[in-house]
């Protein structure tokens, strides 16, 4: 096994090749594409372990805020391979590294365990049939749905974000990172960034990839408590069933204190998969 090296843009399929193989394993779905790993392909921060003849068997990445992943191609000496990219990533962020793990690849969560790492909570995968008559958006007295402008609303939006999500463990990327990995995305449509707007003000934010993935559903705190979370929900769901998606999934912290996992239950999700969260530092 040489020692990890930089990926560079010539590594790309290879890469892909090892992801579609890990997420058939662990996931029976090979989800990877190559015009999605093209667009957030890093100029920096992540690494390849080959296994002989150039075959790209380990590859990991971190973005800046210390959130990393590792994928070791099925079969391969996860130990040894795993450890060399943890290595690697350590050596370029010397803060808080943090990594979500499926609970189907436990040979990974042993890898971070015997290195330090501790688990800090779950993430639920859920999911929802959609089934007519869907129920009707209920919106609060005085909240309005409008389109999303890029150019106009990425600012308050992203505020939006940073303010729902401060009370949680999830990392909202600064401003300049988070709008290009946004508008970058090729699952990215703005018809499904809805925005919920009171009295001028960003009151709430849901936002989906084309596939029938909600990645963010955020309510600012002064908001909370009228429904307003529910009524972006039912309003995804519209949207989707209008493009014909049969289910609509999404990814919420187990602990999460703002009653998300209630208000997913109450709309019909149901758990598909559950992940362990690692962290160190």
């Amino acid at each position: 096994m040489a020692p990890a090296r930089p990926a560079v843009p010539d590594d790309l399929d290879a890469v892909l090749a090892l992801q579609r193989a890990w997420n058939e394993a662990v996931y029976d779905d090979p989800r990877a594409t190559r015009e999605m790993l093209a667009a957030h392909w890093p100029q920096a921060g992540h690494w390849v372990v080959e296994a002989g003849r150039g075959v790209v068997a380990g590859y990991g990445v971190v973005d800046s805020g210390g959130g990393f992943e590792v994928w070791v191609s099925p079969g391969a000496a996860m130990d040894a391979m795993g450890r060399e990219l943890v290595l690697a990533i350590e050596g370029h962020h010397h803060g808080r590294l943090e990594t979500v793990v499926p609970a189907s690849a436990p040979d990974l969560a042993s890898l971070l365990d015997g290195l330090g790492f501790q688990l800090v909570t779950e993430v639920l995968e859920m999911a929802v049939e959609l089934r007519p008559p869907l129920p009707e958006p209920d919106w609060p007295a005085g909240v309005v749905l409008r389109p999303f402008d890029a150019d106009r609303d990425a600012v308050d939006v992203h505020a939006c974000l940073v303010e729902a999500f401060a009370e949680s463990d999830e990392r909202v990327a600064p401003l300049d990172e988070w709008r290009p990995w946004l508008l970058g995305d090729p699952s990215y449509d703005p018809a499904l960034v809805l925005v919920a707007e009171s009295g001028r003000r960003v009151a709430g934010m849901a936002q989906c990839w084309t596939e029938g993935f909600v990645k963010d559903l955020a309510v600012r705190p002064a908001f909370r408590g009228r429904g307003l979370g529910e009524a972006l929900l039912r309003a995804v769901f519209a949207e989707f069933a209008r493009r014909r998606i049969a289910r609509v999934q999404l990814k919420v912290d187990a602990d999460n204190p703002t009653g998300a996992v209630r208000l997913y239950r109450r709309v019909g999700m149901d758990e598909l998969r559950r992940y362990a969260v690692y962290a160190r530092g």
